[in-house]
């Protein structure tokens, strides 16, 4: 079997660090081929994976070249099936309605969730019920994904984002890296530094705590400069430290003594999976479906809304008393099992061979055709 696989994006993250670990633990069950436009996301993601690479030709500045252009692209590869990894709701239109209009099987991929206009709304509730299957990576997502799109309920199965289980290091790592941390207690965090991630939101509660604690941030991101003036001007540059991207960061969040995520936006975020398969406890806020993962006051703690003053409490909590923090720790560990990239790839690979089929199905070839036309003439207008 061959599985193309499409991303688009303008930048690299955990969407497409989740296809890279898919594939990793797919092995050789299935080949896959990587298709797409010129785009960072594609870019990076062929960095990573082991597979053919292949990108549309010719101009794409409109909806229809686009189509046009994928519609070669994949006549040529024919893969037996298309998967294509959204980065929002309405990304990747073009490959597709391009595999929908070939008769190639065609499953989404939902993973951050975001309201759409009208006319987009029409667009996707259309596509969507030609896809023969419909991924979402959290319960919650795939219940937002159903309700805001006007889709079935149960028509979006939910797949979780897996990752890799991480080698348990020593806590000297970090330390070695970073001298100034001494045996001082460490709150760290991992991913891009813009403000999805919320870190400008972070800084005054971490600048709340008493004195001794430090925070370690890897990662980088258009936000850098900005937040390095932020800490300055809270009087904590001196415990907040910015290590940049790493190419081992799971070895340096075994020396974290607790894990934050102040995210506005997430799907279901790989770094906090990752910490939680390491022991080291989690304070995250209410998005996505993190709630799959994490129970408040048991496999971690869950903060509520805009305001993140809450954070202080658990945090002060987890970094005060080593008891508390590692009962938190090892319950999120065992939970965190259920996330693994090889348990993604059976769930992906069980569906592969058994694709739920459209949402018409059953209807006529007229009802297909005329959701396809709607869908096209919705895009060119």
């Amino acid at each position: 079997m061959i599985i193309g696989l499409c991303v688009d994006g303008d930048g690299y993250g955990g969407a497409e660090q989740s296809v890279a670990n898919l594939v990793a633990a797919t092995g050789d069950k299935v080949d896959f081929v990587l298709l797409g436009r010129p785009c960072v996301a594609v870019d990076e993601l062929a960095k990573r994976v082991s597979c053919d690479v292949e990108l549309i030709e010719g101009p794409t500045s409109n909806m229809a070249a686009e189509i046009r252009g994928f519609r070669t692209l994949f006549t040529r590869h024919r893969p037996d099936l298309l998967q294509v990894t959204l980065c929002n709701p309405g990304a990747a239109l073009a490959p597709q309605i391009a595999a929908i209009s070939l008769g190639i099987p065609t499953i989404a991929v939902e993973q951050l969730v975001r309201r759409l206009t009208p006319r987009e709304i029409l667009v996707k509730h259309a596509v969507s019920r030609l896809l023969h299957d419909h991924v979402s990576v959290g319960s919650e997502s795939s219940d937002a994904v159903e309700e805001y799109f006007r889709l079935p309920k149960g028509s979006v199965r939910t797949i979780h984002n897996g990752v890799p289980v991480p080698v348990q290091t020593s806590p000297d790592v970090l330390r070695a890296l970073v001298p100034q941390l001494a045996d001082d207690p460490v709150l760290g965090f991992v991913g891009r530094l813009e403000d999805q991630k919320g870190l400008d939101r972070l800084l005054p509660v971490f600048a709340s705590l008493e004195q001794g604690a430090h925070l370690v941030l890897i990662g980088d991101g258009s936000k850098r400069s900005a937040l390095t003036q932020s800490a300055r001007s809270l009087g904590v540059d001196d415990r907040v430290h910015f290590l940049g991207w790493q190419d081992d960061p799971t070895s340096l969040v075994a020396g974290f003594d607790a894990f934050v995520l102040p995210s506005r936006n997430e799907a279901f975020p790989l770094a906090m999976v990752e910490a939680m398969l390491l022991g080291v406890p989690v304070v995250v806020s209410a998005v996505g479906s993190v709630r799959d993962a994490v129970t408040d006051g048991e496999t971690g703690f869950i903060m509520e809304g805009e305001d993140l003053s809450g954070f202080a409490p658990a945090i002060k909590a987890l970094l005060e008393e080593p008891a508390l923090a590692h009962r938190i720790g090892e319950a999120g560990r065992q939970i965190a099992l259920s996330f693994t990239d090889t348990a993604m790839a059976d769930l992906y690979h069980s569906m592969w061979q058994n694709p739920r089929g459209r949402i018409l199905r059953g209807g006529s070839n007229e009802l297909v055709a005329s959701a396809k036309a709607r869908a096209l003439e919705t895009v060119r207008r």
